[in-house]
């Protein structure tokens, strides 16, 4: 047993694998740890609408397996398989409304600065990626707002999606290596720049859900158009799931209490795309339900239709967040 977590209840052999075991003593070390932060409410909201649209796409792309753990070293690890994992990615995630990312907001570099400061983002990724031996490990700082760094080949990174931490001025890679080599004992050639990356989500913050509702329901219009317009019940289903794992930061006696309280998997993810299909297609219920009505009370072809085009509307502007002053029930015929 590492730090009261590698082996599981049932001492499998699986539990015991270098990665595992790895993995175990990382969770036991509080040094390697970034619980919490200090972006509040939106913040914590932010990286769990980041998680179900980073899983919407990473389905869509046919990506075999997965499993995220949250609170986990930084916000969000990802590995690429629950079972003798090879790869850890860790996402640091933060929500900024107003200016853009700068080396000074990002590290403490400024334009005489040459000293990356101990508590600013990235010196905690490259902090955490150093704490792996056995797993490749991989960060990613994430934000929805981009980054004006300046790049080895010209230009910023204004524009880019994703930038590596290896892209940045020779001279900005030089002090990254230099300080966290310092500060860590290690060589600054074992400093690994080109797996830190800056990443860009084009979440807009002040209506997180409507975005990510809009990316599931393109997701399930392609699997089950029936159930498409079940978009925001399956988004707020998985939220609220994603919501109590992320509480639950207390240090776990197995790997299987980790995943358990903390983890979610590719399966699970496929498992409630399994279960919507279950339900019952609302379409056409409500479809159903006018009908009936318009038989029982005697309503005109066109009275039907207009009701069937409204509550059309209304479960538009359920998915989207929307409203419409428009929609307005007279009770004429």
């Amino acid at each position: 047993m590492v730090g009261g977590c590698v082996k599981n209840q049932k001492g499998d052999a699986m539990s015991t694998t270098t990665a595992i075991i790895e993995l175990c003593e990382v969770e036991a070390d509080d040094d390697l740890h970034e619980f919490g932060g200090g972006h509040g409410n939106k913040g914590n909201d932010f990286a769990r609408f980041w998680l179900i649209n980073e899983m919407l796409a990473l389905t869509e792309a046919g990506e075999t397996d997965f499993l995220f753990i949250l609170e986990y070293v930084q916000d969000i690890a990802r590995l690429d398989k629950p079972q003798s994992p090879a790869t850890i990615t860790l996402y640091q995630l933060k929500k900024k409304e107003g200016n853009v990312w700068d080396l000074n907001s990002l590290a403490g570099l400024t334009a005489k600065g040459k000293q990356v400061k101990a508590d600013s983002p990235l010196a905690k990724l490259l902090k955490s990626v150093l704490g792996f031996k056995t797993l490749a490990a991989d960060a990613e700082f994430v934000s929805n707002t981009r980054f004006r760094v300046e790049l080895a080949a010209g230009g910023t990174a204004l524009s880019m999606d994703y930038v590596a931490l290896s892209e940045l001025t020779p001279e900005r890679q030089t002090h990254l290596r230099d300080s966290t080599a310092a500060r860590h004992g290690v060589a600054k050639t074992d400093i690994p720049l080109q797996r830190i990356g800056l990443r860009y989500a084009p979440i807009e913050v002040n209506d997180m859900r409507v975005h990510v509702i809009g990316a599931a329901h393109g997701m399930l219009k392609k699997l089950s158009a029936a159930h498409a317009a079940q978009a925001d019940s399956f988004v707020d289903a998985l939220f609220a799931k994603l919501a109590t794992a992320s509480r639950n930061t207390s240090k776990c006696k197995s790997w299987d209490e980790l995943i358990s309280k903390r983890g979610y998997s590719k399966a699970q993810f496929g498992d409630a795309l399994a279960d919507l299909q279950l339900l019952p297609d609302q379409q056409k219920l409500r479809e159903d339900v006018v009908m009936e009505l318009s038989l029982a009370l005697s309503w005109p072809t066109r009275a039907r239709m207009r009701i069937e085009v409204a509550l059309t509307e209304l479960a538009r502007l359920k998915l989207s967040g929307g409203n419409s002053p428009s929609l307005k029930w007279t009770g004429r015929r």
